[in-house]
């Protein structure tokens, strides 16, 4: 068979299955699009674990009428200009990739008003990002995105993705992406409803004590530690349990993913390295007290020059590059260290 180009909407529907594998990685690029937009309350509905609707809510600053008749198409995004602000990212997304991803797979509408604009519309898009049809419509400022009929034209993947332990898998899944991207924001309030039951809510909360408490239980809050190491490489604030703490009481999780919430300049990523650290210093400390197979919460958040990092590794870019991790991985140690032993560490 000789070679030719494939059509480009099958270009499109295949790239777009390596960007949204799941229901849960469409909340988490809409999510990260609503924190982007500045939103102070983020509502996430979802029906029949999302395959048949998700609805994401905010009242960010919204998008001007003329923005949305490209912001589903593949590369368009007001993120980034061109490679050089790779350097210094502040934003979640900036690939321009996700939005166009999703109307391949789903039906996608978006209801938006912006400070340019008199009034809301209601924008219908097709399978390639384009607007088919508008409609004014009554919304205050901010932005709605709907997605419907997710893999529909993915019949298999659809019916795989239907089995209950996927669906309770991957609403799981939702659940963690929404309390990772949450708990790190200041000033935000967050809900998660599926099939009309509240799953989790967050009140905005700037003690991130309090915030620790609203992921794991209100009864940590009394059982932890905010820590700070602020010097001229790295800054890290990390919440971790308290001294002599009695681990019986304390709330465990029976995977590293789900106990140990990692940010690098606020976004939410996993290092093995890391991880393994602070799984180490634990052990060391709490000793034969932890039961075998569980695992303590731990909150880091570490704020590096965005130079010194490469966050364009993997589609979801929960794994990255350091310039200098030795650098930190010393400076977390000597953080936990010099509190469970009260001995400074150089």
């Amino acid at each position: 068979m000789s070679m030719k180009q494939l059509p480009s909407d099958t270009i499109k529907l295949i790239s777009s299955t390596q960007v949204i594998t799941s229901a849960s990685s469409v909340v988490k690029e809409l999510m990260e699009n609503s924190i982007d937009a500045n939103s102070t309350i983020i509502d996430i509905r979802l029906d029949n674990y999302g395959l048949d609707k998700i609805e994401i809510r905010d009242n960010g600053v919204g998008i001007s009428h003329s923005d949305v008749y490209v912001m589903c198409l593949r590369s368009y995004t007001s993120k980034i200009h061109d490679i050089s602000d790779l350097n210094k990212l502040t934003f979640y997304g900036f690939r321009g990739e996700a939005l166009s991803s999703i109307c391949a797979v789903a039906d996608v509408t978006v209801i938006t008003k912006s400070d340019f604009d008199e009034y809301a519309k209601s924008f219908t898009m097709d399978s390639n990002g384009r607007v088919k049809n508008s409609s004014i419509c009554h919304h205050q400022k901010g932005t709605v995105i709907k997605i419907e009929n997710l893999f529909k034209k993915l019949p298999v993947r659809k019916q795989i993705y239907s089995s209950k332990k996927h669906c309770v898998n991957d609403l799981r899944r939702v659940e963690n992406i929404v309390k990772s991207l949450a708990a790190i924001q200041q000033n935000i309030r967050v809900s998660l409803v599926h099939n009309k039951s509240v799953l989790w809510q967050m009140t905005s909360a700037t003690d991130l004590a309090v915030t620790f408490g609203q992921i794991w239980s209100s009864s940590m809050t009394k059982c932890v530690k905010h820590l700070t190491l602020i010097n001229e490489e790295v800054n890290i604030d990390i919440v971790l349990p308290i001294q002599n703490i009695n681990v019986q009481n304390c709330f465990f999780t029976t995977n590293v993913a789900d106990a140990i919430y990692l940010y690098v300049n606020k976004r939410p990523i996993r290092d093995n390295k890391i991880e393994k650290l602070i799984v180490g210093e634990f052990n060391n400390y709490f000793g034969h007290y932890l039961p075998p197979g569980k695992y303590l919460p731990c909150f880091i958040s570490i704020t590096i020059p965005p130079e010194t990092i490469d966050i364009n590794l993997e589609p979801d870019k929960s794994r990255i590059l350091f310039h200098n991790q030795d650098m930190i991985l010393h400076n977390l140690k000597n953080c936990i260290t010099k509190y469970y032993y009260n001995d400074k560490v150089e």
